[in-house]
């Protein structure tokens, strides 16, 4: 986990995570303060798991993350 701040906001950058501890990761603590970009990665790939199409995947994320942020949102979906 990564957490850059500079005078124009911060960024937290994470790979996957998990809290509590386990035996694979020693989980982590959020900074103490508002995230202004929050960059996250996930590595769901094996076939047990069954997602939505892109599209929709994509428009409920963003959807979220207007909620989250009060309707500021930059984000990319790269296509896989």
């Amino acid at each position: 986990m990564t957490f850059v701040e500079s005078d124009s906001g911060n960024l937290l950058y994470t790979g996957d995570y998990r809290t509590p501890p386990s035996p694979a990761t020693e989980g982590f603590e959020l900074p103490d303060t508002q995230i202004d970009s929050f960059i996250t990665e996930a590595t769901f790939s094996l076939p047990v798991y069954r997602w939505a199409n892109y599209e929709e995947l994509k428009a409920e994320i963003t959807r979220l993350c207007k909620i989250s942020t009060g309707g500021r949102i930059h984000a990319r979906f790269p296509r896989l």
